[in-house]
């Protein structure tokens, strides 16, 4: 009696089995395969973040280019902190109560640089009045949308 279920058991998994190739087979021209290869070749790949010093040069370029970029990302830096005082204060008070908001910070930059750009830029844009494509921001300045 013990071999009869066994015998069904490999007959139902076989079956299942069969039609999953089956429907595999036939939409096989209709599926996406790119998120499939890239989830494995994530594996083999790996990840690689920059570090913010390492950032000017992630495109290889000349040593001049280098440090002008590095001097103008340090100053962008420095002046939104300066623009923009308390809308990041308020920004980073919600930053980890916020799902939504931890997912958009560091969906709006290629993941190689996510944590650099984190690390030096908060770019927290509160809104609190508009007027057409101006937009006034917590900290009392109008920016253009």
């Amino acid at each position: 009696m013990g071999k009869a279920w066994l015998a069904v058991g490999l007959a139902i998994v076989s079956m299942l089995v069969l039609r999953r190739l089956f429907v595999l087979a036939v939409t096989a021209r209709a599926r996406s395969w790119v998120p499939a290869a890239a989830r494995i070749l994530s594996h083999v790949v790996g990840r690689h973040e920059y570090t913010f010093e390492q950032l000017p040069a992630a495109d290889g370029a000349p040593p001049e280019w280098i440090a002008r970029r590095a001097r103008g990302l340090t100053a962008l830096s420095e002046r939104l902190a300066a623009q923009f005082p308390r809308s990041n204060e308020w920004g980073e008070s919600l930053r980890n109560g916020l799902s939504d908001l931890r997912f958009t910070d560091v969906s709006r930059v290629p993941f190689p640089f996510a944590s650099a750009m984190r690390e030096h830029f908060n770019v927290c844009s509160v809104v609190t009045a508009s007027s057409g494509p101006h937009l006034r921001s917590l900290d009392g300045g109008w920016t253009l949308d």
